[in-house]
């Protein structure tokens, strides 16, 4: 807006985009805080983290600033981002969203995500989906330390052993110790939650097979109580 005393326009004054930030962290503390109608699952919050890749500007500017190679001849490093959204699944609003260079990884975003709404929403009455890229007991460990739930679409080779005994005992729903070793640590990214890793050495987890309509069955891990949701609940 350029403005003079005598309100004729003069010269450009930029808005700050941190402003847009603070309003928009403003209106979440704001609905989950207050509002009391929101739409929930049996009082908890049904949150969902995901992230993808955006095309940008090939502009030397955007460039740098997302942190992209100097190009080659043959041009090994398109420009483009990594945007990871939080999402409220049953209000289909967005509660925490990122832009980042294309090579930080989506454990790394959702542990800032988490990170970000822990001063804003209760995170005890939340629940947080993730799809199979988020098989990690890094993504475990921090939800309880936040005194909050996860529900993950998990992977057959993910806590195998423990898949395998589910079988032979024909049960489709179990909770195991999980074993918080060296190898899973060292690949932590927080410093913090390594620490509380080594210090707790275990983690339960409760692991879920539901069938799909299409006769596939579907893997689930959760720390969710069987009290609060069913197996088919979960699917």
């Amino acid at each position: 807006m350029k403005i003079t005393g005598s309100g004729v326009c003069d010269r450009m004054q930029y808005i700050d985009p941190k402003v847009y930030i603070d309003m928009n962290d403003g209106v979440v503390m704001e609905m989950y805080n207050n509002v009391e109608e929101m739409e929930t699952f049996k009082g908890f919050h049904v949150f969902a983290i995901d992230g993808s890749f955006v095309e940008l500007p090939d502009h030397p500017q955007t460039r740098e600033e997302m942190e992209i190679p100097p190009d080659t001849q043959l041009k090994s490093y398109v420009a483009r981002a990594k945007i990871s959204c939080m999402v409220d699944t049953k209000m289909d609003f967005v509660v925490s969203s990122k832009i980042e260079n294309q090579f930080v990884d989506e454990i790394t975003l959702a542990l800032w995500h988490l990170d970000d709404i822990k001063n804003k929403i209760n995170l005890n009455n939340a629940i947080t989906c993730y799809d199979r890229f988020y098989n990690d007991t890094e993504i475990m460990l921090k939800t309880e330390s936040l005194d909050s739930y996860y529900l993950i679409r998990g992977k057959y080779q993910v806590f195998k052993k423990q898949q395998e005994q589910m079988d032979i005992n024909k049960t489709n729903d179990a909770t195991f110790e999980i074993n918080l070793n060296n190898s899973k640590i060292k690949r932590y990214k927080d410093e913090e939650l390594k620490k509380l890793a080594r210090k707790q050495k275990r983690l339960q987890v409760r692991i879920v097979k539901v069938k799909l309509k299409n006769g596939i069955t579907e893997v689930l891990f959760t720390n969710l109580p069987k009290e609060i949701a069913s197996p088919e609940e979960l699917k």
